[in-house]
C-alpha cells in the first residue's frame, strides 16, 4: 500500500510539473494513455485476466456501486 501512494503521489507531481509547464489537454491525454497501457500489460498476464473475470463475476454489483460511489465523490469535490 505504501507502494501504490507513493507512486500515485509521484505520478500526480510529474503531472503536475509537465501540466503547468505545457498544454494541459495533451498532458492529461498522455496521462490517461499510460493508464490504459500499464492496465493492458496487467492484462496480458493470464493468471490476472483469470482474477479479475472471477472477480467481476462474483462481485459484480459491489464493484459497481464502489466504482459510482467513488466517481460520484471525485465530481462533487472537482465542482
Amino acid at each position: 500500500m505504501l507502494f501504490c501512494d507513493l507512486a500515485i503521489s509521484l505520478s500526480s507531481l510529474i503531472f503536475k510539473f509537465f501540466a503547468v509547464r505545457d498544454e494541459f489537454w495533451t498532458i492529461i491525454f498522455w496521462n490517461f494513455f499510460g493508464q490504459a497501457l500499464f492496465g493492458v500489460i496487467l492484462m496480458l498476464a493470464a493468471e490476472n485476466r483469470k482474477q479479475f473475470s472471477e472477480m467481476i463475476h462474483a462481485n459484480a454489483g459491489a464493484l459497481l456501486s464502489v466504482n459510482i460511489a467513488i466517481e460520484l465523490i471525485l465530481t462533487w469535490v472537482a465542482t
